[in-house]
């Protein structure tokens, strides 16, 4: 649960010296997980609500990297129907 008025905040310091690869991206997302069990059934999927994301770091950076990334959740926006009935209509 979250407010609109809330922000998602991340810091993130990486340490890529020692690797011979390079790091391609950093990202955060906000994500809801909807599932439903209904008569054995059970119906799963997890959809993205918001995402940022960052550029990486090269291999054998010398330095420590550090990032810092921000997610304003009022930026999220829900559409549903009025009503719906039992059937899905």
């Amino acid at each position: 649960m979250y407010l609109p008025s809330e922000v998602v905040k991340a810091d993130a310091i990486i340490s890529n010296q020692q690797c011979n690869l390079a790091l391609e991206g950093i990202s955060l997302s906000v994500e809801q997980e909807l599932t439903i069990n209904c008569g054995g059934h059970v119906y799963f999927n997890m959809f993205t609500l918001a995402e940022k994301y960052e550029v990486g770091v090269s291999a054998k950076e010398p330095n420590d990297v550090y990032r810092f990334i921000t997610i304003d959740l009022k930026g999220i926006s829900f559409s549903a129907p009025d009503v719906r009935d039992c059937n899905g209509v």
